[in-house]
């Protein structure tokens, strides 16, 4: 039980390091392709029956939450290129063209 404990604690130590690395869009994508991964290695390692619903069903998740990812980290990617930089011929007014 307590080494369930110590494992527990190192994970969410894990989590709380991602969060502060990476922000809160790589989260979700890890944990939810984590169950991912974890469902598909039951069905491999259990030999469980199933069928091409249920398959479906996991590529449709894991494409959803990959589309999420990317769309957001692009988002992030193209608000960074949007913002125009304060010069001295410009101390402050922006483009309106940019926004």
């Amino acid at each position: 039980m307590s080494i369930m404990g110590a494992l527990s604690a190192i994970g969410q130590m894990f989590v709380y390091r991602m969060i502060k690395q990476f922000k809160q869009h790589f989260v979700p994508f890890v944990i939810t392709t984590r169950k991912i991964f974890t469902v598909a290695l039951s069905i491999v390692f259990y030999h469980h029956e199933t069928n091409a619903v249920q398959v479906f069903g996991l590529l449709m998740v894991f494409s959803v939450v990959t589309f999420e990812f990317v769309s957001e980290l692009m988002g992030e990617r193209s608000e960074q290129i949007i913002v125009p930089e304060l010069t001295e011929e410009n101390p402050g007014r922006r483009d309106s063209s940019l926004v």
